[in-house]
């Protein structure tokens, strides 16, 4: 992502195609690696990997996303409204759920490819050809592996809040997006207890595990050269979870609309470039770029010109 920036002011990108990129870059530029990097910029927060209160966790994950979007493109500390109003401050509490509204279909993705549609079909056909050529020991090794995997994973999932070991037991197509989102971020924990594999493996169950292993390994002339992959966000499907504000009276549901004081009608939410996103993100994206906009352009010159002239 560091790279990402620097390149896009080295090539001077226009400023909204880097706002764009960033908030919504999945969305608008599915095909375009660099704007998939952009993404990034919504995965710097906080992560806390041995935390098991998931709801909470992902309820700091959202507000930071909400916080870092005001502050970096609209230069407004929002924080405050999380809570209450404020007598005179005209960000309301109300306008910091209904930006975090944007936010709310986020799911994380790791090991996303960055590459060209020509680049993933070349590797997408050798990899074919690699499986097809090791699929026996490759389902050897797996009869070996799948049990202790399964406990491990088990022994992982039995630490969390019940709820939440619902959710993770669930197949995938039965989770509701709030459900998948939490799930998600959990299993990261899981996924880590995978690396004690080998130490479960005993005798000859380890020899032959091994044996499996080098037979696999001389098939590597045939397996294609991994892509670049990295961290990246997408929507969990195309229906947001929903995003809720409490105060002290009750819990209301809010929608995803633009900041009272700086916007006088609800905009649109448009169709997603994908067929698995809300579309949200983009139209936030094409909010903030707007022309007419009082604040985006206005607070990255005043950044530039305290950047050079102080």
């Amino acid at each position: 992502y560091r790279d990402y920036v620097i390149r896009s002011f080295n090539e001077d990108k226009p400023y909204d195609l880097f706002v764009h990129e960033q908030i919504a870059g999945d969305e608008l530029y599915p095909e375009n690696p660099d704007a998939l990097i952009a993404t990034s910029f919504l995965r710097l927060g906080v992560y806390e990997y041995n935390q098991r209160d998931v709801r909470t966790h992902w309820q700091d994950i959202l507000n930071e996303m909400t916080d870092v979007t005001s502050d970096v493109f609209l230069g407004l500390g929002m924080g405050c409204a999380r809570c209450h109003n404020h007598k005179f401050d005209p960000i309301l509490q109300k306008d910091y759920f209904a930006l975090q509204a944007f936010m709310a279909p986020v799911l994380w993705t790791d090991d996303t490819p960055l590459a060209t549609p020509e680049e993933k079909a070349a590797y997408d056909a050798q990899l074919q050809k690699w499986e097809s050529a090791t699929y026996e020991i490759r389902e050897k090794i797996s009869q070996i592996e799948a049990p202790i995997l399964t406990s491990l994973a088990n022994s992982a999932i039995n630490k969390f809040p019940e709820d939440i070991q619902v959710m993770m037991r669930k197949p995938i197509e039965e989770r509701e997006p709030l459900e998948h989102q939490l799930a998600e971020l959990a299993y990261r924990q899981v996924i880590r207890e995978h690396d004690k594999l080998k130490s479960k493996l005993k005798d000859e169950k380890l020899e032959n595990w091994q044996a499996l292993q080098e037979e696999l390994a001389k098939f590597d002339s045939l397996k294609p050269k991994p892509l670049p992959t990295g961290p990246t966000v997408a929507d969990v499907s195309q229906s947001a979870p929903p995003t809720y504000m409490k105060t002290r009276l009750e819990t209301k549901t809010i929608e995803p609309e633009f900041i009272e004081v700086l916007s006088t009608r609800t905009q649109e939410i448009l169709p997603s470039v994908t067929d698995h996103s809300t579309g949200r993100r983009s139209a936030l994206a094409t909010w903030l770029t707007q022309p007419t906009h009082p604040l985006t352009a206005r607070v990255m010159v005043n950044r530039l010109w305290q950047h050079h002239f102080g």
